[in-house]
């Protein structure tokens, strides 16, 4: 049921309409405490969104100081061109991180693993070097006395070897 605000006036309200405005003032008080309140919170110096801004800011105020718009297209495109590089490269380096992870597993096994090595007797081969030793000092011996009596043999018979 719409009443009159007051006398002779057209201007008509009913609750309806009342209870809709009062809505939207709450809204629009709610909206303007939460803009602020998130504008304190970027302004504060320890905010993550802080630092952000922060190195929005620096990095636009770089692209301002270099002033030419070619410049900047190009350092864009150096960026870009870098940016994929280390795309790349930690796709070729994934498959070697998995191998060093493996790796280490490996030697964290064998770390503290005992091993046992055998007792070898080395007594056979000394003796058998000895052996050689004088099996090689026999024949030696054997061959000096047989260039012995060949020149013995040279003397008597007045020539040469052949």
């Amino acid at each position: 049921m719409a009443t009159e605000l007051g006398e002779g006036s057209k201007f008509t309200m009913d609750l309806k309409f009342v209870a809709t405005l009062g809505a939207i003032v709450i809204s629009a008080c709610a909206t303007y405490f939460t803009m602020d309140s998130s504008i304190s919170e970027l302004k504060s110096n320890n905010s993550p969104n802080r630092l952000e801004y922060d190195y929005v800011v620096k990095e636009i105020d770089n692209i301002k100081s270099m002033g030419d718009l070619k410049i900047i297209s190009y350092k864009l495109d150096e960026y870009d061109e870098m940016f994929k590089e280390i795309k790349d490269l930690v796709k070729q380096l994934q498959p070697l991180a998995s191998d060093l992870d493996y790796i280490k597993g490996e030697l964290n096994k064998l770390k503290n693993k005992k091993i046992n090595i055998p007792d070898v007797d080395l007594t056979g081969l000394e003796n058998s070097i000895n052996n050689i030793n004088s099996n090689v000092n026999l024949m030696k011996n054997s061959l000096e006395s047989f260039e012995n009596r060949l020149i013995e043999v040279e003397k008597k018979a007045k020539g040469g070897r052949f």
